[in-house]
C-alpha cells in the first residue's frame, strides 16, 4: 500500500475564499490490485487509486470516513459475476488495511452501491496517446485556479 496523496479540500476550498468543513481525500495505491482491474476495464481507472473521504458530517457533526465499495465498482463497469468474486474481497481488504485506525462506527455507507456507467464522457481524440496526455496537461497547467497533484502510470507497476 502505497499514499499517493491527500487532499485537504477544506484548505483549498480557504484558499479559493469559500468556508467549508473538514473534508480530506486521501489517496493510495494497491498497484496490484488496481493494475488488474484497470486490465479488466481500462474506463476503472477514472475510480482508481483507492480513496477515502474523511469529512465532518454537517448534520451530525460527527467526523466520518466513507469511500466507494467494489459492489460501486462492478455495477459501474459492469464487471462480470466471476469477476467481482474474484476481486471483492482483495478490494475490501485493501479498504480494510488502510483505514484500519478508524473505529467501525465511524466509517459510513452510502444507501446504494449500484451505479449505472452514466456520466462517463468518452472523446476520440485525433491524437495519439502521448499527445493527447500533453494536451491534456497543458490545458490544466493553463488554469491558476486547477492544482495538478501528481502523475501516476499503472503500466510501470
Amino acid at each position: 500500500m502505497q499514499l499517493i496523496e491527500d487532499i485537504d479540500h477544506s484548505r483549498l476550498a480557504h484558499q479559493a475564499g469559500a468556508i467549508m468543513g473538514p473534508a480530506r481525500v486521501v489517496i493510495f495505491s494497491d498497484a496490484q490490485l488496481e493494475s488488474e482491474l484497470i486490465a479488466l476495464n481500462p474506463l476503472i481507472a477514472i475510480d482508481l487509486p483507492l480513496r477515502a473521504l474523511a469529512f465532518e458530517n454537517l448534520t451530525t457533526g460527527r467526523s466520518e470516513v466513507i469511500y466507494n465499495s467494489f459492489d460501486y465498482i462492478a455495477s459501474r463497469y459492469r464487471l462480470a459475476d466471476d469477476t467481482t468474486a474474484t476481486f471483492s474481497e482483495r478490494y475490501q481488504n485493501a479498504m480494510n488495511t488502510a483505514l484500519a485506525d478508524v473505529p467501525a462506527s465511524a466509517i459510513s455507507a452510502f444507501t446504494d452501491n449500484r451505479m449505472q456507467p452514466d456520466g462517463i464522457i468518452t472523446i476520440a481524440s485525433p491524437f495519439d496517446f502521448e499527445e493527447s496526455l500533453t494536451k491534456i496537461n497543458s490545458a490544466i497547467n493553463a488554469q491558476d485556479d486547477t492544482v495538478m497533484f501528481g502523475h501516476g502510470r499503472f503500466s510501470g507497476e
